[in-house]
């Protein structure tokens, strides 16, 4: 059996891949094989050479635009300022062959050895795109000039027309992703018979794998990455722990989706509340099922809380990380799920409240776009549910549930977990 670390391009979203590599040094989990496309070859070189710590101390330090190319930006990338300001340092640069990536180059001068990846016991290969030519190339270690690997390493992360074309003997190259930026087909033509691939969801080009009897075991963000030009330490920092994490759950060592738990720690959850929050649902939601609202409601996420128990540990989960996400808990953390709920409660208590007369309006106008941040709805619909004369209120809490569905339980699992924790005090 040869195993096959497979690697895609996507920037400064290679950080992510670091933590991917992580995982597999806690996990024990060895390869033969490495390809990689653009930064994803980067990466996939210094896996050849098991530089772990090396690699780690570069990503963490931070691969920013002066290290990089030598100018920087004062601004987050991630803002309107931030790109505003990229456009004024680096647009003439694009606009007359792209940006000088000599940064980059030195740093891998200074880290690639030739020598060392040419006796390594892993196998690597890479993707560039020779515009010579127009044909792409795939190439091994086996097949390159130990002086030209850094050549054809900065070719295959040559993101034109963001940085300048690569220039090896007279031919031009670009960036690997032009052509396939998840190389698995490279990965079984040098004997790949399993593949870990780490896709970072960039837009690019990707070739159809040939051969369907592979295993495959693909690893994603869980969220939505910056830019892959956001060269910042500090979101590079969190890619590192999110590639830990997601690589962690999709090995099945960790739970969650959004968020990382502790092993069982979301199963003990879902016995320990499951009862009382049915219980809670099916008096404020349930209890009426010939009513308009309840034909409402029966459309909404509230289907699946009725109609369909097998997936009912998925849809309580979904709605924990849910409320999670807009609450704006930690998604690099590793939780386990007492310290995840008691995170919830506070963020709540944190939470202003939102006058009566104010979400009237915002629901009778429809006004939804002026409701900027629905942890105010969540607090309302929970301070609803605390009333003493919770009979009367459940008619304005399914209204709300109408326009908030999600709102509504991410309230009434927060109402369910604080009345267990008051019942044992």
């Amino acid at each position: 059996m040869k195993r096959a670390i497979v690697l895609s391009g996507g920037g400064s979203k290679g950080a992510y891949q670091i933590g991917f590599w992580k995982a597999l040094k806690k996990l024990n989990i060895k390869y033969d094989i490495v390809t990689g496309s653009s930064v994803g070859a980067l990466n996939g070189a210094f896996m050849t050479q098991n530089v772990y710590y090396k690699t780690y101390y570069n990503w963490n330090k931070g691969m920013d635009f002066s290290r990089l190319f030598g100018k920087d930006i004062i601004n987050d990338f991630t803002t309107n300022d931030g790109k505003k300001e990229f456009i004024k340092v680096f647009g003439k640069d694009i606009l007359q062959g792209g940006m000088d990536s000599f940064g980059l180059e030195n740093i891998l001068k200074k880290y690639i050895k030739p020598e060392k990846i040419k006796k390594s016991n892993i196998d690597f290969g890479l993707i560039t795109f020779n515009l010579t030519t127009m044909k792409p190339i795939e190439i091994t270690k086996h097949e390159i000039k130990d002086e030209e690997i850094v050549d054809y390493l900065m070719a295959s992360a040559t993101c034109f027309p963001a940085f300048k074309i690569k220039d090896i003997n007279g031919e031009k190259f670009i960036d690997g992703g032009y052509y396939d930026n998840l190389p698995i087909n490279l990965a079984i033509k040098m004997g790949a018979t399993e593949v870990i691939a780490v896709d970072l969801r960039s837009i690019s080009f990707k070739q159809e794998v040939k051969n369907k009897n592979i295993p495959i075991t693909t690893i994603k963000p869980s969220k939505r990455l910056p830019s892959g030009l956001a060269f910042n330490k500090r979101i590079q920092r969190k890619l590192i722990k999110l590639g830990y994490n997601d690589t962690m759950k999709v090995l099945g060592k960790y739970d969650g989706h959004l968020f990382t738990f502790k092993p069982e720690q979301l199963n003990k959850n879902y016995n320990k509340y499951i009862d009382r929050f049915m219980y809670n649902f099916n008096f404020i939601f349930n209890n009426d099922k010939k009513s308009i609202i309840a034909e409402l409601l029966n459309n909404t996420i509230y289907n699946k809380l009725i109609n369909n128990k097998e997936e009912l540990p998925n849809t309580f989960n979904e709605m924990i990380e849910y409320t999670g996400k807009i609450f704006k808990l930690d998604e690099t953390k590793i939780y386990t799920i007492n310290n995840y709920n008691s995170q919830l409660i506070k963020k709540l208590s944190y939470t202003s409240n939102l006058n009566t007369f104010a979400i009237e309006k915002i629901i009778k106008e429809k006004d939804f776009k002026n409701l900027l941040n629905t942890t105010f709805i969540i607090k309302h619909i929970y301070n609803k549910l605390k009333k003493r004369n919770i009979e009367q209120q459940i008619k304005g809490i399914r209204q709300l549930a109408i326009f908030f569905p999600r709102e509504a339980l991410s309230a009434l699992y927060l109402y369910t977990i604080e009345r267990n924790k008051k019942a044992r005090n």
